[in-house]
């Protein structure tokens, strides 16, 4: 079983500059957030299981579950 590691401003900074191409230098935006998550639901999924909010087993996130999700990214 691999360990859970909660993903930082960062973690999301260097996946926009990536997939986005956005200066390495510019603030992380609530967008940037929700779009990682977006890409990544699993690991939206986990942190919110983590901060004990609800969320399904399987089948779709919310887009008030990402933006839940989001704004625990600090």
């Amino acid at each position: 079983m691999s360990k859970f590691v909660k993903p930082t401003n960062s973690l999301v900074r260097a996946y926009a500059v990536a997939a986005n191409g956005k200066s390495d230098k510019a603030k992380v935006t609530n967008e940037d957030r929700l779009t990682y998550l977006r890409e990544n639901p699993a690991t939206a999924r986990q942190m919110l299981v983590e901060a004990g909010l609800p969320v399904g087993k399987r089948g779709v996130i919310s887009a008030a579950q990402f933006q839940a999700a989001a704004d625990l990214i600090s």
